[in-house]
């Protein structure tokens, strides 16, 4: 199968967008990754503060608000570390996906 010069030169531009796209992912991985820690290390906080912070003085709807806080940032937390686990080598793949299409248009390149 051979591809014309415009087809080769929006697949060069597509390839660029992804190996971009799959370098700012090294990065992006660490910081959702901490981000999520940082979550769910702040709901375990807030559910020890709310077990010893029971008493006359500490009101109830204060208790249901930090106690609904403390499960959404459960929640945040659990899924932004599950869909960084899950997707944590997806820039390898995708990086070793744009080598070998390169290689592949290289190849359909003529020599001049």
């Amino acid at each position: 199968m051979s591809l014309t010069h415009d087809e080769l030169t929006d697949i060069d531009k597509l390839l660029g967008r992804m190996e971009k796209k799959a370098r700012s992912w090294r990065i992006f991985r660490w910081i959702l990754l901490g981000a999520g820690l940082l979550f769910a290390g702040q709901a375990v906080w807030m559910f020890n503060l709310l077990k010893t912070a029971i008493s006359p003085e500490f009101s109830t709807r204060s208790f249901c608000i930090g106690y609904v806080l403390a499960i959404f940032l459960t929640g945040l937390g659990s899924w932004l570390l599950t869909v960084t686990l899950i997707a944590w080598n997806k820039g390898r793949n995708e990086g070793l996906l744009i080598k070998l299409a390169k290689s592949y248009v290289d190849e359909q390149r003529p020599i001049a």
